[in-house]
């Protein structure tokens, strides 16, 4: 039988790690890891943009609900659906972003359109 250490120890039966994007290597600058890094916040924006548009969607449809009940004509309804179109218009950005072959390679251009938006 092992002893306490022995056992983890032998690291022979694990899985070979996978390489992070951000591993030492030697021969990038650091504008190229700050590069890589902006790129990857700009990815993860996009990601989270359709949680997003969902729980914004449901709180536009309940402020919706509720305008309705004070009198003022057609507001309530075309500000319901100017921000129906807006989270469309975003949706549209996000599926744009994922057929992009480039889009790594361009973090500002794509993070201007999110701010955008």
């Amino acid at each position: 039988m092992k002893k306490a250490g022995e056992r983890f120890a032998d690291r022979s039966n694990t899985r070979p790690r996978k390489a992070m994007m951000l591993d030492y290597q030697p021969d990038r600058t650091q504008e190229d890891i700050r590069g890589t890094v902006f790129g990857e916040q700009v990815a993860l924006a996009y990601r989270l943009i359709p949680p997003n548009l969902v729980a914004s969607f449901i709180v536009s449809f309940v402020m919706w609900l509720l305008l309705l009940s004070i009198p003022g004509g057609r507001s309530p309804h075309w500000w319901f659906v100017s921000m129906g179109l807006m989270h469309l218009g975003r949706y549209l950005s996000v599926l744009v972003f994922r057929k992009s072959e480039g889009a790594a390679e361009r973090p500002l251009v794509w993070a201007r359109r999110y701010v955008m938006g």
